[in-house]
């Protein structure tokens, strides 16, 4: 009658407003790209660098990558003073660019919600892919 995969499909359907208003109540220093990314993470749990067709799924919405065996996105860090970059570093975080309280970064995907714990971070903005299609 119904596909197994149609099923889950509409479990997820359900679920989701369950996820997501929690995230929602939380802080406001997390974009909404940003918690729909972790609400997809959670859909993909477990999730491992070396499970290429979780990956490849996730790739279509997300720019993530693999680097140094762990599963990476890139993400727009807004700082203020407080912010210390070897604390980052230590998480596995690689900051690229810095200016004007704005850290260009790359993130281990098991890090960003982590990132709103941290002292000195006002916002976490992950990056998204840009539909160039008409």
């Amino acid at each position: 009658m119904f596909s197994l995969r149609l099923i889950k499909r509409l479990i997820v359907l359900c679920l989701l407003p369950v996820l997501y208003f929690p995230l929602m109540a939380q802080d406001s220093k997390i974009s909404s790209s940003t918690k729909m990314f972790l609400l997809r993470m959670n859909e993909l749990q477990p999730l491992n660098p070396e499970d290429s067709n979780k990956i490849k799924k996730l790739q279509k919405e997300y720019p993530v990558f693999v680097q140094e065996k762990k599963l990476m996105i890139g993400a727009m860090l807004q700082v203020n003073d407080k912010i210390r970059i070897k604390k980052l570093q230590k998480m596995g975080i690689q900051v690229n660019t810095r200016t004007d309280g704005i850290i260009s970064a790359r993130v281990p995907v098991t890090k960003v919600e982590k990132l709103v714990q941290i002292r000195g971070i006002i916002f976490v903005d992950v990056d998204k892919l840009i539909n160039t299609k008409p």
